[in-house]
C-alpha cells in the first residue's frame, strides 16, 4: 500500500510539473473598439510566468496591448509590442515575462492599441472608456486604423485561469491542466473537511 501511495504521489508531482508547462489559451473577438478583456489566474507558489498574444498576425487583426495587475488592482507590468515571448507571435503582438511572480491571484487585461490603462490602479480605467461605444469597423473608418476583431491570449505556468470579456469568451485550457485543476480543487475540499 505504501508503494502505491508513493507511486501516486510521484505521479501527481509529475502531472503538476507537466501541467505548469502547458499554457492556457483564450481566444474570441471584440466587437467595440473600447472592449477590454479580463483574464484571471492563480499561482499557488512563486514561479516565472509568461503572458502573450499571437492573434495580431502582422495586423490582420487589431494590435493588442496587455497589462498585468495584482488582484487588488495594482499594476505590475504592461506591454504593447513584444513578439519574442511565445511561439507564433508576429509584428504587433504583445508579451510579458515576469520572473518569480509571487503566489496569489492576478488579472491580465487585453485591449486594442492605445487603449492604455490610465494609471497604476485598475480602477483608473482605460483611455477609450471616455469614448462612446464604437464598433471596431466604425472606429477603423473614423481613425484610419485597421485590423480584424480576433484576439488570443496565452498564460503559461499558472495553476488556474479563466477569462471574461464584453464578448463572453469561453476559455480553452489544455485538458491535462483542466484535469489537474479539478484534482487540486478536490484536494482542497478534502483538506478543509479534515481541518
Amino acid at each position: 500500500m505504501k508503494k502505491i501511495s508513493a507511486l501516486l504521489a510521484t505521479l501527481l508531482v509529475s502531472i503538476t510539473n507537466y501541467a505548469h508547462a502547458i499554457p492556457f489559451k483564450f481566444e474570441d473577438d471584440i466587437f467595440y473598439a473600447n472592449d477590454v478583456v479580463f483574464a484571471h489566474f492563480t499561482l499557488t507558489e512563486a514561479r516565472d510566468v509568461s503572458l502573450w498574444t499571437d492573434s495580431c498576425k502582422n495586423l490582420v487583426n487589431f494590435d493588442p496591448n496587455i497589462t498585468l495587475w495584482k488582484a487588488d488592482g495594482t499594476k505590475i507590468g504592461h506591454n504593447d509590442d513584444d513578439a519574442s515571448v511565445g511561439p507564433n507571435q508576429t509584428f504587433g503582438d504583445a508579451g510579458l515575462v515576469i520572473p518569480a511572480l509571487a503566489a496569489g491571484d492576478y488579472i491580465v487585461t487585453l485591449a486594442m492599441f492605445n487603449n492604455w490603462a490610465l494609471g497604476d490602479k485598475l480602477t483608473d480605467g482605460f483611455e477609450f472608456d471616455y469614448y462612446a461605444k464604437t464598433t471596431l469597423s466604425d472606429w477603423h473608418l473614423e481613425f484610419g486604423t485597421s485590423g480584424g476583431p480576433s484576439w488570443s491570449l496565452w498564460l503559461s505556468d499558472v495553476d488556474d485561469a479563466h477569462v471574461s470579456s464584453p464578448s463572453n469568451s469561453v476559455p480553452e485550457p489544455a485538458p491535462l491542466a483542466l484535469l489537474l485543476a479539478g484534482l487540486m480543487a478536490l484536494g482542497v475540499k478534502r483538506k478543509r473537511r479534515h481541518a
